[in-house]
């Protein structure tokens, strides 16, 4: 099972199979079969894609109480650019008729957003909130702060 796996991984990248090999005590095909190609191919990039707003999303970051005024401000603002978003905190509930906490960390990862507003009450950002926020800048994403 182990030798199927890196052989697999040898028709890659050979660096990786050897690296895998290396770490679950399997052999390494004694061949190299990684394909080598500088061929692109439309069908599967992303060069090409237009993006617009309504297909982005924005993870807004409670930490502490948010001001419900301000944060209505920004969630306006944010649908009248026709971009979605989701509030995330500890625990999903209503903020006012309005608004509502839709998802929560252990619900949401910030790979399913392309960016994270926090917004933060207090001086101190919890844990919880620096993860995710970590996890944002580290696949690239925008990240904003806000601090009341």
């Amino acid at each position: 099972m182990k030798s199927n796996a890196v052989a697999l991984l040898n028709h890659i990248d050979r660096q990786m199979a050897q690296e895998v090999a290396d770490n679950i005590d399997a052999e390494l095909p004694k061949e190299s079969l990684e394909l080598k190609s500088d061929k692109n191919s439309p069908a599967l990039s992303m060069a090409n894609t237009i993006s617009k707003p309504d297909t982005k999303s924005v993870a807004i970051i409670l930490n502490g109480e948010p001001d419900i005024e301000q944060l209505t401000e920004w969630v306006k603002t944010l649908a009248q650019q026709n971009l979605n978003y989701s509030i995330v905190a500890k625990k999903v509930r209503d903020l006012n008729a309005a608004l509502k906490v839709t998802d929560t960390f252990d619900m949401a990862d910030s790979s399913l957003f392309d960016a994270a507003l926090l917004i933060s009450s207090v001086p101190k950002i919890e844990t919880i909130d620096l993860e995710f926020i970590e996890t944002t800048l580290q696949t690239f994403q925008t990240i904003g702060s806000i601090h009341q």
